[in-house]
């Protein structure tokens, strides 16, 4: 971060040297244009062809400049994120986070003790001194001081950053400092002389800059609180707002607790450890950045539809059926119970008439339904029913009956001691069982992978997978 530092100083300078307040270069305007894609300087609203107007000839005060250090060094989130506090009475309620965040963090000091001079122009040492304060360089006349602020552009020269004029006071505009910082970004090095800046802001980014500064990537801890499930895999976590969440995956459950600063993500699980990853995130998508793979998940945006289908509990035979009109069923140990049921919210309500209302908090994804008992919770996954899904042996829980549905669409049916052969066919909800001689029978059907349910008009058969 040093030598990136160093560099944006040493343009810095070069500004100090810059002819007074001429139209933007062509080299300014294109390090403008990357510096907004990379998302590190923002627009003052469009121009009238709809573009983002950067406004390049415009001086950059203070604490403009700030903000677009904070970004240079992948800390935006976290800064917005913060609850820091400073002794300046001038500070706008939009910069609060960035001011603070630099603050703390011995990046910046004020014009007085009680004023950060936030419009004040910036001039070619002032930007120095943010650069070098941020290479963890230290200002100041005191015996383990650096350099003093107004030398900054001169010991900037001297550690090799960049070379540059020493000393000027002129102020910067918004286009210089757009230059300035690419130039940084795509050459500087840091002050170890192994990473480079641009490597740096990526890690604390969690995302590789380009195509995505100005769509979205700023993470903030609100940001993520939800319910995200990994496109590819059965992996699901949600985060809940007072930092405590889950980590679902291949059917067990880990409790955690959870912290995001910046873009770096860490899941204490107690126990098994805490895991620890950098993140991008883009509205509701969210990149887990492993060791070696990349891990995509979607936010999951519940209503009440996304109940309907037929969800099973992953350890005990009990199965829900939620319907589109509000009704639906509950088959658990070979018995059956009619319902109506609501979902307002995380607060799903089920009413089986005279067998009573049950009411329950519930966590529900695309494909796992987590519902909340007193002092235990209950895990259902969603059932996918395919039409090989029957393939397999069923038996009736309580008569003598049994169906053997073969994957090559034949089958037969055991009945009271006689055997009967078969044809089958499943499309959507609907088997067709023909057994020869004209007789063909037709049921709607409720299928998961424990449970097969034959609705006759009158009556349900329940089936159990053998």
């Amino acid at each position: 971060m040093k030598k990136a530092l160093l560099i944006i100083l040493a343009l810095t300078l070069c500004f100090a040297l810059a002819l007074p307040a001429f139209a933007a270069s062509n080299t300014e305007k294109a390090a403008a244009e990357v510096l907004y894609e990379y998302g590190i300087l923002q627009g003052k609203g469009t121009n009238p062809d709809g573009s983002p107007n950067l406004d390049l000839d415009a001086q950059i005060n203070r604490v403009e400049a700030l903000t677009l250090f904070v970004r240079l060094l992948g800390k935006e989130a976290e800064a917005k994120d913060s609850t820091y506090q400073t002794p300046f009475t001038d500070v706008p309620a939009w910069a609060t986070g960035y001011v603070g965040y630099a603050y703390a963090n011995s990046l910046t000091n004020g014009i007085s003790t009680t004023l950060f001079g936030s419009n004040d122009p910036v001039s070619g040492a002032q930007f120095a001194t943010f650069v070098l304060r941020a290479l963890g360089y230290v200002s100041g006349t005191g015996a383990d001081a650096d350099f003093k602020w107004e030398n900054a552009p001169s010991f900037a020269n001297e550690i090799g950053a960049i070379k540059i004029a020493p000393n000027t006071q002129a102020s910067l505009t918004r286009g210089k400092v757009a230059e300035i910082c690419h130039s940084a970004i795509e050459n500087a090095m840091m002050k170890n002389g192994t990473v480079s800046l641009k490597a740096n802001i990526e890690t604390n980014l969690g995302h590789k800059l380009g195509g995505s500064g100005n769509t979205g990537t700023t993470v903030s801890n609100s940001s993520i609180v939800g319910i995200w499930e990994e496109i590819d895999i059965f992996n699901i976590y949600t985060f809940n707002a007072d930092g405590t969440g889950n980590e679902y995956y291949d059917g067990e459950r880990w409790e955690m607790t959870w912290k995001l600063v910046g873009n770096t993500l860490t899941m204490d699980f107690g126990a098994y450890g805490v895991e620890t990853y950098q993140i991008t995130l883009n509205g509701d998508v969210m990149i887990v950045h492993g060791a070696s793979i990349n891990f995509e998940y979607i936010r999951h945006t519940r209503t009440a539809s996304a109940l309907v289908g037929v969800w099973e509990e992953i350890d005990i035979e009990n199965v829900y059926t939620f319907n589109a009109d509000g009704t639906g069923k509950e088959y658990y140990n070979g018995e059956s119970w009619d319902m109506t049921w609501k979902l307002t919210g995380d607060t799903l309500t089920m009413n089986f008439g005279a067998a009573g209302i049950e009411t329950y908090q519930i966590i529900l994804s695309d494909n796992l339904l987590v519902v909340h008992g007193t002092t235990v919770n209950f895990e259902y996954v969603r059932y996918i029913r395919t039409a090989t899904s029957i393939i397999g042996v069923w038996e009736e829980v309580d008569i003598d009956n049994i169906y053997t549905f073969n994957v090559d669409g034949t089958g037969k049916e055991y009945y009271n001691g006689t055997t009967y052969n078969m044809t089958w066919k499943l499309v959507g909800d609907t088997l067709t069982m023909n057994f020869g001689g004209g007789k063909i029978e037709t049921y709607p059907v409720t299928l998961s992978y424990t449970y097969l349910i034959l609705h006759y008009p009158d009556l349900d058969f329940t089936y159990i997978r053998q």
